[in-house]
């Protein structure tokens, strides 16, 4: 107490005075200014660096990925860049009905077409057609046909025998004149192979008969000396030029054809376990190529829903060999025969 008499009451040591918080110990507010301390930069977490390091990894990966050494086809232009050689040998033939069903299945896949010209449209380099991809022994099937995109100019017209080899692009549709939307199955090709028509099988002719030349008289009373007659020409015939058998597909060795028409005779059996080959027929396709060429010539092709056998007329000479292609045929048989 105060010599005043008043009472004094002096802080003691642990205690320090804070503005409007009353009165605290000196540790407790020492505790509370450390945990005070400024918070890190996201940057600096863990976590973060944690995920730029997976984004990085996905990036590199994917730009590998895109810089394989396999054939990108995924626009006109790498078609258009690719060897014609290197995509005739990947390029198969399809069976219509089988891509008709189900166009999606084989979509970005390399294949060939031989048919005849439906209706062909075309502006500058660029041009599109409806192809009949089906030979039927009355002719092109009206019914299977398949739309092709071409990017390089043609000279081919409506009623031409091309080939196209490109990317199926799965369908496309179109407007028919009586005003129907038609989806069919669509390609994308560089460029159309013209080939012309065989020509019409013509009779062969019959040699004419040679009329003896009597060798002239010395005298009236002479008689001619006989004059050895030419004997006929022997009528062409056809000659068997080589037989291929075998199952799947498969290139068969050349063979030279010099007559003035030849024919394939062929037989197929489908795998009759296959519920597909009863419903829709399976594929038998024989390509004609000359060695050293990138299309075929010509060709065979057929569905074949139990075993089928058949014959077909050409009208070129020279050297050849066939391009077995065939979907769900257990076995083949295939004979070449010449007429001369």
């Amino acid at each position: 107490m105060s010599p005043e008499g008043k009472l004094l009451v002096t802080p003691f040591a642990g205690i320090k005075k804070c503005d409007r918080e009353g009165w605290l110990p000196v540790n407790l507010r020492n505790d509370m200014e450390e945990k005070e301390a400024p918070k890190k930069k996201f940057y600096t977490r863990w976590w973060f660096w944690a995920i730029v390091v997976v984004v990085v990894l996905i990036v590199i990966g994917s730009s590998g990925s895109s810089s394989s050494g396999t054939p990108s086809y995924q626009s006109s232009q790498g078609i258009c860049d690719t060897d014609p050689q290197a995509l005739s040998k990947e390029a198969f033939v399809p069976n219509y009905k089988q891509l008709d069903k189900d166009p999606s299945a084989s979509q970005g896949t390399i294949a060939t077409f031989t048919g005849q010209i439906v209706q062909i449209q075309q502006s500058g380099d660029e041009g599109i057609m409806r192809l009949s991809v089906t030979k039927e022994s009355y002719g092109w099937s009206s019914s299977d046909i398949v739309y092709v995109t071409y990017h390089k100019a043609t000279t081919a017209v409506e009623g031409d025998v091309v080939s196209v080899t490109g990317m199926l692009t799965g369908t496309e549709t179109y407007t028919s004149q009586a005003n129907f939307q038609i989806t069919i199955p669509s390609i994308d090709v560089c460029m159309v192979d013209t080939k012309p028509a065989p020509p019409a099988q013509t009779a062969t002719p019959k040699p004419k008969a040679t009329t003896p030349t009597p060798a002239p008289s010395t005298s009236q009373s002479s008689t001619p000396a006989p004059v050895a007659q030419t004997p006929p020409p022997v009528p062409a015939s056809w000659h068997t030029v080589a037989t291929f058998s075998g199952s799947g597909n498969k290139n068969t060795d050349t063979f030279t054809i010099k007559g003035s028409q030849w024919r394939i005779q062929w037989s197929a059996t489908a795998d009759s376990s296959d519920s597909f080959c009863s419903q829709n027929g399976c594929t038998f396709s024989a390509q004609i190529v000359k060695p050293g060429d990138n299309f075929p010539t010509d060709y065979v092709q057929s569905s074949v829903y139990t075993t089928k056998s058949d014959s077909s007329n050409f009208y070129t000479t020279g050297t050849f060999y066939l391009k077995l292609n065939t979907y769900l045929i257990n076995s083949w048989t295939v004979t070449v025969e010449d007429y001369y």
